[in-house]
């Protein structure tokens, strides 16, 4: 049910996001965003109500007994051990935002910093209005980057966040051979999920922007860098996962704060720099989630033994991204060519490199059948596959 309720939240995200901007099209855009901020409210309610009805169900079925009631010192108790473990974890949480809130508080200043003497395409010395309607053009230029890339990470997390209780389960049972394989899994599948993700969007970085932005197509070279920054995010939302469940609590967040100071410092260096400018942002994310993914899985590797083996956790993933990415790029081109559509064009290559990326995950046995039925639907999926 927690699985479930993940992946339904997201779903429900994703599209009441999309379906309330629509609605509100013809309001002001703080109207917009409040429709946005609605849709992630009501999505998490709809979550929490589907888990209530599971909770209650479940209880009827089995006729649960009420739970006893608590002495005074057993709730003081039970409240210490909530927020040593909560704070930890919610701070840890925000690794797919701490990098906006470093970008707002430095991409201004270094911007404006970097063209000082001369804005590109503008005469003479900018004023201060000048500068910063210049850097608000070029953080609005981030936002949109950002914003495609946040579909991938709402898909993985909810995976990552199914191995807390998963893991702890088995631990509780003196489990450590099922924690194991749990982790390795998990680190398999989100390895499978946003590889390609994040190579369609390198590969159609400049299409998507036309689709989606088509007054303002500009940053496209910004979602390829995001892109790339897209995998040791995903990755090391799966390692949290995983340490959380191993109790570690304390080592996402650690994580989190070393690539915050990284990113920090390397956009107070590279944004002030002209030729790199904005792109010393994305730079600096890439840097941030690589250092806090390095760090939570070396500790993970210290706190549980993981069988990843090279071949089938690294270079079969690797080997079907190129032959996806290919596929991508070779029928967008040729589709463009024949009716010169990019929303058309767009559609098939995407439909068409899903089905190349998974012949090719299955073509060469990266999942096994035992992996197959874990999956969601795995039942379904293993019988149309005759496996």
């Amino acid at each position: 049910p927690n699985n479930r309720s993940q992946l339904l939240e997201q779903v429900f995200k994703a599209t009441l996001t999309i379906l309330f901007v629509w609605l509100l099209t013809d309001f002001t855009a703080a109207i917009m965003a409040a429709g946005a901020n609605a849709a992630s409210t009501v999505s998490t309610a709809l979550s929490f109500a589907y888990l209530a009805v599971v909770l209650v169900l479940y209880r009827r079925k089995n006729k649960m007994p009420r739970a006893a009631k608590l002495q005074k010192g057993d709730r003081s108790r039970i409240a210490k051990q909530i927020l040593s473990l909560s704070i930890p974890i919610s701070l840890s949480s925000i690794i797919t935002t701490v990098s906006r809130v470093i970008d707002t508080a430095t991409i201004s200043r270094g911007i404006q910093s970097a063209f000082a003497s001369g804005i590109p395409g503008q005469s003479g010395i900018p004023t201060v209005e000048q500068l910063q309607a210049y850097a608000a053009t070029m953080n609005g230029m981030l936002n949109k980057a950002d914003n495609i890339t946040n579909l991938p990470l709402a898909l993985n997390i909810a995976f990552a966040t199914v191995l807390v209780p998963t893991i702890s389960a088995a631990l509780v049972k003196g489990d450590r051979r099922t924690a194991s394989q749990k982790i390795s899994y998990s680190v398999l599948i989100s390895t499978i999920i946003i590889l390609p993700c994040a190579a369609g969007l390198i590969v159609l970085a400049q299409p998507f922007f036309n689709l989606l932005y088509p007054n303002a197509s500009q940053g496209a070279p910004l979602l390829q860098w995001a892109a790339v920054a897209l995998i040791f995010t995903a990755l090391d939302q799966t390692i949290c996962g995983s340490l959380q469940g191993l109790g570690r609590v304390k080592v996402p967040a650690t994580g989190l704060l070393l690539g915050a100071i990284v990113k920090f410092i390397l956009n107070m260096i590279l944004i002030p720099i002209p030729s790199v400018n904005i792109y010393g942002a994305v730079v600096s994310s890439v840097a941030c989630h690589l250092v806090a993914f390095l760090y939570c899985f070396h500790a993970l590797r210290k706190a549980i033994p993981l069988r990843l083996k090279r071949t089938k956790y690294f270079t079969k993933p690797i080997l079907c991204t190129l032959f996806m990415s290919a596929v991508t790029w070779g029928s967008y081109r040729l589709v463009m060519l024949v009716c010169h559509s990019n929303l058309i064009a767009v559609v098939i290559s995407v439909g068409l490199s899903v089905v190349a990326y998974f012949a090719a995950v299955f073509g060469l046995h990266v999942l096994n059948k035992e992996e197959v039925l874990e999956l969601p639907m795995g039942g379904r999926i293993a019988k149309l596959l005759k496996l």
